[in-house]
């Protein structure tokens, strides 16, 4: 099991090493990113909402955790940029299709 989490973190800090800040917000406004949705259900099993999962889709690494970009978007400053993208998808989302909801 350490062993994975150390594979994980080195690789974690290559993929943060290779990419800049300018860089990264070029692929957050070329909407690199996309939400995915989690059902949240109740005890019984009855659903409640959904959660909205946020994923880096890269060209060449394809689907990046969040474990990944979100520790740099927080350092660079462009998680706010990020959060307010994501909500308005969400809101765009929940407009076009509301009876998904």
């Amino acid at each position: 099991m350490g062993c994975i989490f150390r594979r994980k973190r080195c690789r974690s800090k290559s993929i943060v090493a290779e990419v800049s800040s300018r860089k990264f917000r070029e692929e957050l406004d070329q909407q690199q990113f996309e939400l995915y949705y989690q059902e949240q259900v109740d005890a019984r099993r009855r659903p409640l909402g959904a959660e909205a999962l946020l994923r880096w889709v890269h060209p060449q690494r394809r689907i990046v955790s969040p474990v990944e970009f979100i520790p740099f978007a927080q350092e660079t400053g462009l998680i706010e940029p990020m959060g307010r993208r994501t909500l308005a998808v969400n809101i765009s989302m929940r407009r076009s299709n509301p009876s998904a909801w």
